[in-house]
């Protein structure tokens, strides 16, 4: 704002000082001068009070423009804040706002009391426009809100008419739709409907009926495309009332809900055909006419479908094709199982074009499921059989299993009779035993348990969590030392070495080591590290089985100061040495044991193995030399290295060539390792006895009758007649 200024006409409106700068005025000039003065006083006072006037409006003005614009700002945020649906409403929360908030912005500005005045007129004004803006702004959202439950009501009319279908509810129905029309039309609500007529809401309904028809699950895609066509059709007396552009509506719903339909329902048939694979697999005999069944499904679908279809059919058929050649074999050996695949590879590769690639793809899964099927059996013989056979529903003994690994071409070393999760489960058990006496009850019962098949048993426990400690109390159940075996197991090497002394563990090894020779030699060989009682890997068995045997020596040897080492050794060792009969044959030592070969028969086994490796034209018969070899020349090299080891489960031994590394021997006639068995020598020996000694009792009976012969020839004669005559009175004469 502009400020007047009252200084024109009048000069220089300071006072100078100092020195005199003109001539000086006379007596006369200061009497104009005092009235010059009392002229000057009055205009002065009016210039100041005019200047106050002018800055208090000033001031005035600059607060009603920024008081109006706050108050603007506080009203405009209480208006779109407020939330107010009716005018009532609005009133009440406008009062108050107004009283409070206009004192508070112009209490801001301190004014003269008419500056004051005009400033609350001013907020006046402003908060009469704001709040009838507001009114009619809370009018508004009132009447929306209320035109929007009307048009919910509508709306469920509408869906109560869509899904009804008698005639006389839906002309009630019809009647509800114009009598809420009035109301809507009386209450201003139709500007913010969204059907505004009855003819509107009944349109409406058809449009919801017909998307209700289009998303209904009894409706087929076949349904659908006739749907479309006919919306699609300009001419349709259908669907003529509707604008080209809700056809394209109708068009676009059919054609989501067609593509929703081929998605369910080929996700639907690739649900099916993974679980048909599954079923083709277990069941190749039933799989033609679900394969059949499942294709007709795809054929819906029209030519995606056919598409679809021709990939999966024939993965069902190699599926079925695998399973059908495969199945067979499940429980056969892999010998038959590698004749089935010399079969199909033949059928493969004389096939025609068309079947070449599905006979490769079935050639293809028969050798990885019988390299799955070996590598299960493998891991868990017995886990494998049972989940082939449970679908039999009979109980499955011991002896179904046993019988059926031996069809499988299982060697008899490696049969089981339980799963590795059955025997942990029985390690566990013996584990949690707290002395030597209760493990060696334990162990006892379980062998006793298992009877004959015990034999299966004992591999798979070593196999299993159980050790040599156990491998030995187990060579004799009966045993008085197990409790001692099994009692030395649980104590801590070191500290019983500690309380020996180093010397005595020093010859107790010594003496141990000596004592174990033969039967390491029976296990190994003389030059090589072979099969222990377990059948665990032969060298560290056998190493095993020494250290356990050092082991115990020293229990005994600390829990009886009073024996000498040589005693404790041959009392740990003893277990092995009552329970075998060590042979020798060309240096090489083999051992039979005594509770399955009587002292009798051993001497039988002796004789015959013996015989056996000094029989040169036999051995020629059946030895394949290794290499290029002549058999004349592996004999020269190998006769005096030849030795009889001891096999695994000992029902047995086997040919080695101690001077050849102690190597196998091979049977040429069978293309594995020579070997023999106690009870076949045994009983060959007595069989060629028996023989022997029929064709000896034969030779006497018939030179019995040949002399009988002689002796009747020789009476039939005409004067040996006459003789046996005379002969004969003279006997009844002398009686």
């Amino acid at each position: 704002m502009k400020i007047p200024l009252y200084n024109k006409g009048l000069g220089a409106t300071g006072v100078t000082t100092g020195a005199s700068l003109g001539p000086r005025a006379t007596s006369g000039a200061f009497t104009g001068v005092g009235q010059g003065l009392a002229e000057f006083g009055r205009v002065a006072n009016k210039v100041a009070t005019d200047f106050f006037d002018a800055e208090a409006q000033s001031v005035a003005d600059d607060a009603n423009t920024k008081a109006s614009l706050q108050y603007r700002e506080k009203l405009n945020e209480f208006n779109r804040t407020n939330g107010s649906l009716s005018v009532a409403e609005y009133d009440a929360k406008f009062t108050k706002f107004k009283d409070v908030e206009l004192k508070r912005v112009s209490g801001r500005y301190k004014l003269r009391k008419d500056h004051q005045q005009k400033l609350n007129n001013s907020l006046e004004i402003i908060a009469a426009n704001g709040k009838e803006a507001g009114r009619q702004s809370s009018f508004i959202k009132g009447t929306k809100i209320r035109a929007q439950n009307a048009q919910d009501h509508i709306s469920t009319i509408i869906d109560e008419y869509v899904i009804t279908t008698e005639p006389g509810a839906k002309l009630k129905l019809k009647q509800k739709l114009e009598e809420q029309q009035k109301i809507n039309l009386a209450n201003g609500y139709t500007p913010y409907l969204e059907y505004k007529t009855t003819d509107d809401a009944l349109k409406e309904a058809d449009k919801r009926g017909l998307f209700i028809d289009i998303n209904s699950d009894d409706n087929t895609i076949e349904n659908l495309q006739a749907m479309q066509k006919e919306i699609l059709n300009p001419k349709s007396e259908q669907y003529k009332s509707y604008s080209a552009s809700e056809r394209e509506t109708f068009d676009s719903k059919i054609e989501q809900r067609i593509n929703e339909l081929r998605t369910g329902v080929t996700a639907n048939l690739q649900q099916k055909s993974e679980k048909l694979l599954s079923f083709v697999t277990v069941n190749p005999d039933k799989a033609d006419k679900e394969i059949e069944k499942l294709g007709q499904g795809y054929e819906l679908l029209g030519e995606r479908g056919k598409a679809l279809w021709l990939p999966i059919k024939e993965q069902l058929l190699v599926a079925k094709g695998i399973a059908e050649k495969t199945k067979p074999y499940e429980l056969e050996s892999a010998s038959s199982m590698q004749s089935a695949l010399i079969k199909q590879e033949a059928k493969w590769r004389s096939s025609n074009l068309e079947d070449s690639n599905k006979e490769l793809e079935i050639l293809k899964g028969m050798r990885a499921e019988f390299t799955n099927i070996q590598k299960n059996i493998s891991a868990d013989p017995v886990l494998y059989i049972k989940a082939k056979l449970s679908y039999t529903g009979k109980k499955i003994d011991e002896g179904d299993l046993i019988a059926t690994q031996k069809r499988m071409g299982i060697f008899d070393k490696n049969i089981r009779i339980k799963t590795n999760e059955e025997v942990r489960s029985l390690f566990n058990e013996y584990h949690s035993k707290k002395s030597g006496s209760e493990k060696s009850i334990f162990l006892k019962q379980t062998i006793d348990n298992a009877g004959d098949n015990a034999k299966y048993l004992m591999p798979q426990m070593f196999e299993n969590g159980f050790t040599q400690f156990t491998n030995l109390s187990l060579i004799d159940k009966n045993s008085a030392l197990n409790s001692v075996y099994l009692d030395a197991e649980m104590r801590d090497r070191k500290t019983m070495e500690k309380i020996i002394g180093s010397t005595k563990v020093n010859e107790i090894t010594q003496e141990v080591n000596l004592l174990f020779d033969d039967f390491r030699k029976s296990v190994s060989g003389s030059s090589f590290q072979g099969s222990i009682l377990s059948g665990n890997n032969r060298g560290a068995g056998t190493e095993g089985v020494l250290d356990s045997l050092i082991h115990t020596a020293i229990y005994i040897q600390q829990t009886n100061p009073g024996l000498s080492t040589m005693d404790a050794a041959k009392r740990a060792v003893s277990g092995i040495d009552s329970n075998y009969e060590m042979r020798r044959i060309n240096n090489g030592v083999y051992r039979i044991p005594n509770k399955e070969v009587s002292s009798d028969d051993q001497a039988i086994v002796h004789d015959s193995l013996k015989r056996i490796v000094d029989n040169k034209d036999a051995l020629e018969k059946m030895i394949e030399p290794p290499g290029d070899a002549s058999f004349s020349t592996w004999h020269t090299q190998a006769r005096r290295g030849l030795q009889w080891v001891t096999n695994a489960d000992e029902t047995g031994v086997f040919l080695t060539n101690a001077n050849a590394h102690g190597s196998f021997v091979i049977n040429k006639n069978t293309g594995e390792r020579v070997e023999y068995k106690f009870r076949d020598l045994i009983t060959e020996k007595k069989e060629a006895t028996e023989a022997t000694e029929e064709i000896q009792k034969t030779n006497r009976e018939k030179r019995l009758e040949d002399r009988q012969k002689q002796i009747d020839l020789r009476n039939n004669q005409p004067e040996n007649q006459t003789i046996l005559k005379q002969s004969k009175r003279f006997r009844r004469e002398k009686e």
